[in-house]
């Protein structure tokens, strides 16, 4: 007998470890989340979505805080420290225009002022609903300290624009998540 093989000599069927989606948030109660500032209004809740039940629903307006970004933001209790980098950040975004826009960007960190940016630029996104996803390991900032991912306790979305007076209705974020995805090494 081998360890392939039980005490009758039949393989054993493979197993390989059972990955679960990390759910960061659903996006589908906006009063989760924050405003980034007075560039972004109407927050709402939204029944359109790719996945779960609703989606988070925000505008980029010309705001006295003269800022190129419309997002939301919370409080969050995560440990990621066990995740593998090779897996995928991932929400849907909905834009009704690209025109404007520069980028979409996920945030994760211990507070606003330390924390890792995952970025989806607009050559990677349509009007219309987007699946952004980025790898873990392709960080395009850091603010502070980084991140410490056994104690993520900051969650950021927003969508970045060409200029602050740029304005855009009708943004919706739904489902964010860690896919469990398949690594290949």
């Amino acid at each position: 007998m081998s360890n392939l093989t039980d005490d009758a000599g039949a393989f054993y069927a493979a197993q390989r470890p059972k990955v679960i989606e990390t759910v960061i948030n659903t996006m589908a109660v906006s009063t989760d989340w924050t405003v980034l500032g007075n560039d972004t209004t109407t927050l709402a809740n939204s029944a359109l979505c790719v996945r779960g039940a609703g989606s988070t629903s925000f505008a980029k307006v010309n705001g006295a805080g003269n800022t190129v970004y419309a997002g939301v933001y919370k409080t969050v209790a995560l440990d990621l420290s066990t995740v593998d980098p090779r897996r995928n950040l991932v929400c849907y975004v909905y834009l009704s225009a690209i025109t404007d826009v520069i980028a979409v960007n996920m945030k994760l960190g211990t507070s606003a002022s330390h924390l890792m940016t995952w970025s989806v630029l607009v050559a990677d996104l349509a009007a219309g609903w987007n699946r952004v996803s980025v790898p873990i390991y392709e960080i395009t900032g850091s603010t502070g300290n980084g991140w410490t991912p056994a104690t993520v306790a900051y969650a950021q979305v927003n969508v970045e624009f060409s200029s602050e007076e740029k304005a855009l209705a009708g943004i919706l974020v739904n489902y964010w998540s860690i896919e469990p995805g398949q690594i290949v090494t």
